[in-house]
């Protein structure tokens, strides 16, 4: 028996009806899953995959290519491949490509916001300390400085909700929300052009809500910002469909 199959059980199964390469995937994903790999370690080299999982070379190398795409990997030379503790800065984020696709309509997009960001809100507040209320008010300063200025964009909306989900101190609603905030990038580029003192002032109202430690009045002061923000993404779609639209030839 080769000596990684009792390190790493989940990277010693021969191929199944899949290509190589996914099949690889597979056992490096379970291997993580299984916690035989963590963050931090180096994977198996070529060389012992290769003879535990009955591949060639070239389907490692791919598969690990696409985890280095992806940001789950780092390869480093004369090292091997180490498991990132973090995501990489070059992280393709499949997921948000995935969400992106969904022909989803504003409304349904719309659900969606309400469902997730209150929850994770009142995790945040409950969990803020005196370092996540001073992030909260500097971003609000950034975004009504760079309004001041007519330089506002979307990152300067999309960094107050990045600093509420840092709050909350859980890696998985930090993650995916980080990811689920990327969906509305482009409605909310709109309400920072057409509406940006609303966006402003909604964010103000649910800083005060966190010094507060106010549940009531934060739910209140969210659901208040999905109002010009609902706007902003129905016109968004409108322009969009208008753009689609092709006038018919006459006859």
């Amino acid at each position: 028996m080769n000596k990684i199959d009792s390190r790493y059980p989940a990277l010693s199964a021969a191929p199944q009806r899949q290509s190589v390469v996914s099949f690889v995937l597979d056992r490096i994903k379970q291997a993580i899953i299984n916690g035989e790999i963590a963050p931090g370690d180096t994977l198996p080299s070529e060389v012992e995959m290769t003879a535990s999982l009955g591949v060639g070379k070239t389907s490692i190398r791919e598969a690990l290519k696409m985890l280095q795409a992806v940001g789950a990997v780092e390869i480093r030379q004369g090292h091997g491949t180490v498991l990132r503790s973090e995501p990489g800065p070059d992280m393709l984020t499949p997921l948000i490509f995935q969400l992106l696709l969904k022909d989803g309509t504003p409304t349904e997009l719309i659900e969606f916001r309400k469902l997730v960001e209150p929850s994770y809100s009142l995790c945040a507040m409950e969990k803020a300390g005196p370092e996540d209320l001073a992030a909260l008010e500097a971003a609000v300063e950034r975004l009504e400085s760079n309004i001041r200025n007519s330089c506002q964009t979307a990152d300067d909306d999309l960094a107050f909700h990045r600093v509420i989900l840092a709050a909350t101190r859980n890696p998985y609603m930090i993650s995916i929300g980080n990811t689920i905030l990327e969906l509305f990038r482009g409605s909310i580029e709109k309400s920072m052009q057409d509406r940006p003192n609303v966006a402003a002032t909604d964010h103000r109202a649910i800083l005060e809500a966190f010094k507060a430690r106010d549940a009531e009045k934060l739910l209140a002061a969210i659901q208040n910002s999905y109002e010009g923000w609902s706007q902003s993404l129905q016109a968004q779609e409108t322009e969009r469909e208008l753009g689609d639209w092709v006038e018919p030839r006459s006859a």
